[in-house]
């Protein structure tokens, strides 16, 4: 879920990989990183909600964080559902792995209401205790990334197997796919409607699989589709990208790129590529 705003990416090596197909429906991707930091020099990264739970495991050295929220204590993390921006200080070589899940697919991972890592960053320990531990030794010793992936292919499934007793889950997707077919311009009760829940169902559902109430997830898939639309054209003006978001005006979209980045739209797309994790791959 940790959207980098990065401009100069000639200091990363990245890789992106999707998971097997048995866990293509709960799991959207793998990726890795590798900085090439010079010695002696440090950067700041920023990272935006993007709707999406991930988990990040450090296997070098690991970055300092600005927010106590999502201060990375150990190596293995998983973020949940994020609020607002931060940023993450890079001093050393970078090098890790992450899953990032499905919007309403990690659930099926952990054995924890979703609502509980809202905004926030904790160990994977907490919840795996001793499984942790060999999970990490296998992706340090791992001699490549597909092997990485292979690695963590096997974990997940392990888990599905143990987890995978969610009845509301197609209700929950349906849900989703509606949401990213209007592009997080949905209303609230009509989904409540379409799948057969109250509203207080809905929220609940929402809280357990998604990780935060629907009102917020809305906000971010709107939010991340406006990138979305600028990552394809990035001619188009901010009066263009606040029509195709849904947004009242200009204006409204401003405030949304401040409370979201920290940063004017303006400074945002000089800085930052214009990308959408959410709606990418």
């Amino acid at each position: 879920q940790r959207q980098m705003c990065i401009r100069d990416r000639e200091c990363f090596y990245m890789l992106i990989a999707r998971p097997s197909i048995d866990l293509r429906p709960f799991v959207k991707q793998y990726w890795g990183i590798e900085s090439c930091t010079p010695p002696k020099s440090s950067y700041d990264i920023k990272i935006i909600p993007t709707g999406l739970i991930e988990l990040n495991f450090y296997l070098g050295c690991k970055p300092a964080c600005s927010d106590t929220n999502h201060i990375i204590a150990e190596n293995s993390i998983i973020n949940g559902q994020q609020k607002s921006p931060y940023n993450i200080c890079i001093s050393e070589k970078l090098f890790m792995f992450s899953v990032t899940f499905q919007p309403e697919g990690a659930m099926f991972f952990f054995d924890l209401p979703l609502q509980e890592i809202f905004n926030a960053t904790i160990p994977l320990r907490e919840i795996f205790k001793n499984e942790i531990e060999a999970l990490e030794q296998k992706l340090y010793m791992a001699s490549d990334f597909n092997t990485r992936c292979s690695v963590m292919n096997n974990f997940l499934y392990h888990l599905l197997v143990r987890n995978y007793n969610h009845p509301d889950y197609k209700r929950m997707t349906n849900c989703i796919e509606i949401i990213n077919q209007q592009n997080g311009n949905s209303d609230i009760e009509n989904l409540a409607s379409y799948a057969c829940w109250s509203r207080k169902q809905l929220e609940r559902s929402f809280q357990k699989y998604i990780g935060s109430t629907p009102k917020h997830f809305l906000r971010l898939v709107r939010f991340q589709h406006v990138l979305f639309a600028k990552q394809l054209n990035e001619e188009l003006s901010m009066t263009q990208l606040a029509y195709l978001g849904g947004y009242f005006d200009q204006s409204h979209l401003n405030a949304e790129f401040k409370a979201l980045t920290d940063l004017t739209p303006k400074k945002y797309f000089t800085i930052c590529d214009p990308q959408s994790d959410y709606f990418t791959f």
